[in-house]
């Protein structure tokens, strides 16, 4: 259709009455909810309807418009606008549309700056806020495109707020309360909106410049000192002036008196000397003090966006202007916090949000100028010494910690302070007191993340105090894991305290298993004192505040058998402890934070990049290698040692199982360091292993094969001169003890002829294996391996199969059974094929990780004629 034939279309519709306009919104409204790209409206309709709507309220304005129908208006704008702002080819079928919404949205506005209709606008001031509050969020997210539907709509909707808001108080021709709050809501949320697209490195297409920023500051500060001002003179009523008997809500000056503090003292004529704030007791109401309290609320948000998006002079210009009016108002709050409230409830809650919020305020009063700082860090670390003396703080005081804490830690280096000092009581003294307070959880977690460089590379606290997290992990597991894994977990791990973080991580569920005991015993804060005496060292353990406090792994099998034993009586009762929500949750988040923790940890031993002052406090900076090696023996031993029920169990075994065979592909080597302890768990408790952690188990097994087949390019030949001595034992001596006990292993498992289903054969392939492998390190072990592979073959051909093991699987492990034996009868061709050297070009490409490979080299020498 061409634009002759559009208008002509326009100017043949009939004029409709309001009830046909509802019913025809209401049609196009839910043909946009049925298909939000609007392929389903009718586009003659529609843009019929936009210029009847238009039309409309130029003759009639807005009077005979119920809120209702103003609200699916604006809500039709906005969706139009959206549509059209998808691809080309949407934008040219609604580039009608798209003209009329936004000739609709311009009447809109100049109808609603319009002066002579204010009374309307008083009558439906709710309606009237939340169809402006649709058309902000509306174009916050339009402008960001070029060609954005209501470039010139926004700029005068906001240019008009910004003039509305900064109208003299006290004048003839200022704004009315209502009015001037509309427009600061409108104003503040789209200077959230340029914080956030500055965060986000975005390209700024809203329309606050810095003198925008400058008025509406100003406007601020002078919406906060006009109460004080008007309540002498009677104009507190909002009336705009005249007598104090003739104003609206107004009240007479002998009235003042009144006005008292928070405490019940009389504030008398001082009223006008200093700001009425949220901390002063009215006998009246009036909207300019709603006002007053609203622009303090939103006061902060400014100030950030100044702080932010206005350009260096506009911070000096606008801190100039406001930053006296701003420290009086913050100081006077203060003072008037240490006061001692009349009435419980304001004790409990005012005034704890109220110092909050005065806290946030000073924070960003001291970075506009900074001569302000000595004074208030004094007056903020006297506060937080306050809240952590012997008597515990309101409930509702929680998040005042967490923001007196970024105070100090922001202001630390400017006054010489040390930040540990203060910083530390935050993550054990104020966790063991609010663990149970979400909301102080939530902030403590967020004030951790904002500042995790800091925290971890300057001062060591995340590395530090890791613990302490795991106890709010266990305390609230399911609200809370994804965040500490994102965004805490990677400042918290260093080479030194992996291996505790790993501890820590697999006995989260035992821990959420005290606090559930806790909860069902209702034994108090102190609950770890009631239990009973062999039980405590074990609890005291897991619920400490720093790191460093060494392994006592293998001895909380204790505290696991008793908390299983409450188990169990709790099941009796109906109640549940193991298997309760927060114990659920807890292995569900244990499972999410292992995850994590592994891709870290390879991370970690890939790139050495954690510098030594985030790890000195904890023993050292520690080393790569030693950490990877250290970790191996534990990632088996806890395999054995899990909480939370047999499934949890099972999954922990394998991720563990995975994250071992991660680690010792990286650095094969590492097993033969902790030798001893690795043998200790492959030989001495084989029957626990394999009944509980077969997948860790076999990866031990498949480990001591790896450590030996990748030799290194300058050690072909093992001897006595090797240089990896660990104490005082070369590495020819420990592969040669290793040989000696996965042999004595094999005979073991075959005396006790256990059958397929406790010995699978997967795990006969890999013991098989890797004794092949070892035994070409020293080929005078060669022979004595023929033997054993040979005692395996027999068993595996006499043992039938059973339900859990089939034909097949007992085929393949007697062809792997005979390539190994043909490769070790020839001494010069097993090692090659068993143990490659990397040093050539054919580095990671090993003939026997192929199952074919080995069947393939094995023919392939028979054809040579090499007697096998």
């Amino acid at each position: 259709m061409n634009r002759t034939a559009y208008e002509a279309q326009i100017r043949q519709a009939e004029s409709v009455s309001l009830r046909e306009l509802e019913l025809l919104l209401s049609r196009h409204d839910e043909a946009f909810e049925f298909a939000a790209d609007g392929t389903g409206v009718d586009l003659p309709d529609l843009n019929s309807l936009l210029h009847r709507l238009r039309a409309r309220y130029a003759v009639a304005g807005l009077c005979d418009l119920a809120p209702n129908q103003l609200r699916m208006t604006v809500r039709l704008i906005a969706r139009v606008a959206t549509v059209a702002g998808q691809p080309k080819q949407q934008q040219q079928r609604f580039i009608f549309a798209k003209e009329a919404a936004g000739a609709l949205l311009d009447t809109l506005i100049d109808y609603y700056f319009d002066g002579r209709r204010s009374a309307f606008f008083e009558a439906h001031r709710q309606a009237m806020s939340a169809a402006l509050d649709a058309a902000a969020g509306e174009l916050l997210g339009l402008l960001r495109s070029s060609d954005c539907l209501t470039a010139t709509s926004a700029e005068s909707l906001i240019g008009q707020a910004t003039r509305e808001l900064s109208s003299p108080q006290g004048g003839g021709e200022r704004a009315s309360p209502a009015r001037r709050l509309q427009c600061l809501a409108f104003l503040t949320r789209l200077a959230d909106a340029c914080r956030r697209q500055k965060q986000q490195q975005q390209a700024s297409s809203l329309l606050l410049s810095d003198d925008r920023l400058h008025a509406c500051l100003c406007a601020l500060v002078d919406i906060l000192r006009w109460p004080g001002r008007a309540w002498l003179s009677g104009e507190f009523g909002g009336g705009g002036g005249g007598s104090p008997a003739s104003a609206v809500g107004g009240v007479s000056a002998a009235s003042a008196a009144a006005v008292t503090e928070i405490d019940g003292q009389p504030v008398g004529q001082q009223v006008g000397q200093q700001f009425l704030t949220c901390a002063h007791q009215f006998p009246h109401w009036s909207p300019d003090l709603e006002l007053s309290h609203a622009a303090f609320s939103v006061l902060r948000r400014w100030l950030l966006c100044l702080l932010e998006c206005g350009s260096p002079a506009s911070v000096a210009r606008t801190g100039l202007a406001v930053k006296s009016d701003l420290h009086s108002l913050c100081w006077q709050l203060l003072d008037q916090c240490e006061r001692k409230p009349a009435a419980q409830a304001d004790a409990d809650s005012v005034m704890p949000a109220l110092l909050n919020e005065t806290a946030e305020l000073a924070c960003l009063l001291c970075r506009l100028d900074s001569g302000l700082l000595a004074r208030y860090f004094t007056r903020m670390e006297g506060l937080y010494a306050q809240l952590l003396g012997p008597a515990p703080p309101p409930a509702q005081s929680a998040t005042l910690h967490v923001t007196l804490a970024r105070f100090l830690l922001t202001h630390h280096a400017s006054v010489g302070k040390d930040a540990p000092q203060f910083l530390a009581p935050l993550y054990t003294v104020c966790i063991d007191r609010l663990i149970n307070s979400q909301e102080f959880c939530l902030e403590l977690l967020r004030f951790t993340a904002d500042n995790a460089e800091p925290l971890c590379w300057e001062h060591g606290i995340t590395v530090r105090h890791f613990p302490s997290f795991i106890k709010l992990l266990a305390r609230w597991p399911s609200t809370f894991a994804d965040m500490f894994a994102d965004k805490i977990l990677p400042a918290c791990l260093s080479p030194a305290c992996s291996l505790e973080m790993l501890h820590c991580l697999i006995d989260l569920p035992c821990l959420s298993a005290l606090y559930e005991l806790n909860r069902l015993e209702s034994l108090g804060p102190d609950f770890i004192a009631q239990l009973p005496a062999n039980i405590q060292p074990y609890a005291l353990f897991l619920t400490r505040d720093t790191s460093g406090a060494g392994d006592t792994a293998a001895k909380l099998e204790v505290l696991f058998d008793y908390l299983s034993g409450q188990q169990r009586q709790q099941q009796r009762q109906q109640q549940q402890t193991t298997g309760g929500p927060l114990v659920v949750a807890a292995c569900s988040a244990s499972l999410r934070l292992l995850d994590e923790f592994a891709n870290l940890i390879l991370l970690l031993t890939a790139d050495e990049v954690y510098s030594s002052a985030a790890n000195d406090d904890v023993g050292g900076g520690g080393d790569c290698g030693d950490c990877l090696s250290r970790m191996l023996p534990a990632l088996a031993e806890r395999s054995l040692l899990v909480f939370g029920g047999h499934r949890h169990a099972d999954a922990v075994a394998r991720r563990l199982a995975l994250l071992a065979r991660r680690l010792i592909d990286r650095r094969p080597r590492a097993l033969l360091d902790q030798l001893d302890e690795c043998l200790d768990f492959a030989a001495a408790q084989w029957k626990r292993a394999i009944g509980r952690a077969l997948p860790m188990y076999l990866t031990l097994l498949w480990g001591f094969g790896e450590a030996c087949s990748r030799r290194r390019a300058d050690n072909d030949e093992l001897d006595g001169a090797d240089s990896g001595e660990v104490a005082g034992e070369s590495e020819a001596q420990r592969i040669a003890r290793l040989y000696e006990c996965l042999e004595l292993l094999a005979y073991e498992i075959l005396a006790a002829k256990l059958g397929w289903s406790a010995l699978p054969p997967r795990l006969w392939c890999c013991l098989a294996t890797s004794l092949a492998k070892v035994a070409c390190s020293v080929q005078d072990n060669m022979h004595r391996c023929l033997l054993v592979l040979t005692k395996i073959r027999t068993y595996a051909e006499s043992c039938p199969p059973s339900p859990d093991c089939g034909y097949a699987e007992i085929q393949c492990l007697l062809t792997r059974l005979g390539e190994l034996l043909a490769l070790l009868r020839q001494p010069t061709v097993g090692p090659h094929v068993l143990q490659p050297d990397w040093s050539t070009a054919l580095e990671g490409l090993r003939a026997h990780e192929n199952p074919q490979s080995v069947a393939r080299v094995t023919q392939l020498v028979t054809r040579l004629g090499l007697e096998l």
